[in-house]
């Protein structure tokens, strides 16, 4: 039987109410302090978008399932740097708020390129791990590659990136599949097409702005029993630590995504005003580049 527990950062120190399933599986208190609580009978990210995401901080896990003698990591499954064209962060101050934040296993997912995740793999060194990765821009939405050695190409229909990502050995992982705020992400008609051949979607990701997106996500995760990935899908260093799962430690890819189904969520929203400094920072790129054509 599985127990959970929702408490407001501030007092997280202190013993929250804690909830013991009845009927269902899993069942989690919610409210804005321990003090006042509302039961929410179905959570399994022990995430609920009605109680403000910058003053609570979920979990839930299923001690049924995890390996209480392993080794826990904390991993970000999906995050930007100075290689994609919407980030302005360098990768010394990306590795330096990864550490601060206790980040474990990082997956560097920059747009359409790989270069970026390599470089930071050469300075993390044995300080944490670094998973390379792609958020590739296909024809029908975004979708991501771990484990990567070669870059995968843009322009693909689904199915194509998958099995591109797949002829390497990578992880083949969707990033906010019902995504509001963003143009981008997969299509519905792509995903039921797909969702076979995924190994991973993330169930949270930081940057919704809306909650919903993300129980929408879990739903249809939960419904077809494929991992859920959890992501701050930072852009800017003061989003990194915003999100993480905590998993068993893995040795490979196959342990890689069983650690993932028995993974404990921890997550805030960042708020939708990120979006805007993100359009900033492209144009202040698009700027950068016109002033260097100029001098040349």
């Amino acid at each position: 039987m599985s127990t959970a527990m929702i408490a407001t950062e501030r007092d997280r120190d202190r013993n929250p109410d804690v909830a013991e399933p009845d009927d269902s599986d899993l069942r989690v208190l919610v409210g804005d302090t321990p003090l006042k609580i509302v039961d929410v009978a179905h959570a399994p990210t022990g995430y609920r978008g009605d109680v403000s995401a910058e003053r609570q901080l979920a979990v839930w896990h299923d001690a049924g399932v995890a390996d209480p003698e392993r080794k826990r990591l904390r991993i970000d499954m999906h995050t930007h740097s100075e290689y994609s064209p919407d980030s302005r962060t360098p990768l010394t101050e990306q590795l330096k708020a990864l550490l601060a934040a206790k980040i474990d296993v990082v997956c560097a997912t920059d747009h359409n390129t790989i270069e970026g995740g390599l470089r930071l793999q050469e300075i993390a060194r044995d300080q944490l791990r670094v998973i390379v990765g792609e958020e590739v821009s296909s024809r029908d939405g975004e979708i991501i590659g771990l484990f990567l050695e070669k870059p995968i190409p843009r322009d693909l229909s689904a199915e194509e990136t998958i099995a591109r990502i797949k002829e390497q050995g990578g992880v083949v992982s969707v990033p906010h599949p019902f995504s509001r705020n963003r143009l981008y992400h997969i299509r519905r008609s792509a995903l039921e097409r797909v969702w076979q051949q995924i190994d991973c979607i993330e169930i949270f990701n930081a940057r919704e702005a809306f909650a919903a997106d993300n129980r929408r996500a879990e739903a249809f995760a939960k419904e077809r029993n494929i991992p859920g990935a959890v992501a701050s899908d930072a852009h800017r260093v003061s989003e990194i630590g915003r999100a993480w799962l905590e998993i068993d430690d893995f040795a490979d890819k196959a342990s890689f995504i069983a650690s993932l189904r028995t993974g404990q969520v921890n997550g805030r929203l960042t708020g939708s005003a990120i979006h805007l400094a993100t359009r900033y920072d492209v144009f202040r790129k698009w700027l950068g580049r016109r002033r260097t054509k100029s001098r040349a």
